[in-house]
């Protein structure tokens, strides 16, 4: 749904632009989320919820996933899904350092080797594919 969602929202950003694509995907895919949520959320406390909790629901909604959404569709509508696709794969990376950094997450030499590979290929199969040129491609001219 991820890659649907990239490709499909390229020409809607372009036509439209970000902040208004994203103000409908958002909304439209916050309902079935809250119809979901519903129940625990009336079953929430809320005056007992901490400022850090509330701090962090903060960053998690507007920093994290809007304005990175927003970002993100901006750079697809920029450069093409094809350049920026495999940037996707480097979310696991960052978490997994992050998460050492901050709570101490131990990483085997069979985490580390299966993230290698997996990396690798994703490197191999965006910089060995050279888009076509046809210019080069052209049949010389004849005298």
């Amino acid at each position: 749904l991820f890659s649907y969602y990239t490709v499909a929202a390229k020409p809607l950003i372009e036509r439209l632009g970000g902040v208004t694509v994203m103000t409908y995907a958002v909304l439209l895919g916050s309902l079935p989320v809250v119809a979901i949520s519903l129940p625990a959320g009336l079953a929430v406390r809320w005056s007992e919820v901490s400022l850090a909790v509330w701090a962090g629901t903060f960053y998690a909604v507007v920093i994290s996933a809007f304005l990175g959404w927003l970002v993100w569709g901006w750079v697809n509508a920029v450069r093409g899904v094809g350049p920026t696709a495999p940037l996707m794969y480097l979310m696991p990376p960052v978490a997994g350092l992050v998460a050492w950094a901050l709570t101490g997450e131990r990483y085997t030499a069979v985490k580390i080797v299966g993230a290698a590979i997996t990396l690798g290929g994703v490197a191999l199969a965006q910089f060995t594919s050279a888009p076509r040129d046809p210019v080069r491609e052209a049949p010389a001219p004849v005298d």
